[in-house]
């Protein structure tokens, strides 16, 4: 999604992969079956939380999530960012 802004709004920082339109922010998902995976309820079996982490670390550059910063405590963040060697980056605590 796009927002012009610097990362986390902190006057200073570099640009936010936001402000790039690189990036999403997910606080749920509805599944095929109709069941809904909410970040904050974590109302799926362990597996599927598991999977749908495992899944979603492979795909994008970055990953915060709850548990990696002040910032992300009740959402997902996802982006595209290039980073050197291609190095992934993924702090989401299920």
């Amino acid at each position: 999604s796009y927002t012009c802004r610097t990362m986390n709004n902190l006057r200073g920082t570099r640009m936010s992969e936001h402000g790039r339109a690189n990036a999403l922010d997910v606080r749920a998902i509805t599944l095929l079956d109709g069941r809904t995976l909410d970040v904050l309820k974590r109302n799926a079996p362990a597996s599927l939380q598991a999977m749908w982490k495992t899944s979603v670390c492979k795909r994008f550059a970055t990953v915060l999530g709850p548990g990696s910063d002040g910032y992300h405590e009740n959402h997902i963040h996802v982006d595209l960012a290039p980073r050197r060697h291609g190095y992934q980056y993924c702090r989401w605590r299920m």
